[in-house]
């Protein structure tokens, strides 16, 4: 793997999935930045600042892309993912 895991990579393993196993990403960066989320989970860029969200929102794709990478976690879109295997004991050693 080279390379440690981030913070936000730590944050995005150890979410809550929700009923159907899946983990948001919006709850990510609500839970590792401290954003207010809004109706239908969308987030106050003027509230934010534009540049500040901007660059949150890379951020948070940049360490999805590379845990989809380390073969991590899995997705069919660029919003909800879920934990593989590996994913799953990696974060059951994270949470304890």
């Amino acid at each position: 793997m080279g390379r440690g895991l981030s913070e936000l990579q730590k944050t995005m393993l150890s979410m809550p999935t929700n009923e159907y196993g899946d983990i948001d990403l919006n709850d990510v960066m609500t839970k590792y930045y401290g954003w207010k989320q809004y109706e239908n989970k969308h987030f106050s860029k003027s509230e934010i600042g534009n540049q500040k969200y901007i660059s949150g929102y890379i951020a948070a794709r940049k360490a999805f892309d590379r845990l989809k990478a380390r073969g991590l976690i899995y997705s069919a879109n660029r919003r909800w993912y879920g934990l593989t295997q590996a994913g799953r004991e990696l974060s059951a050693k994270l949470v304890q």
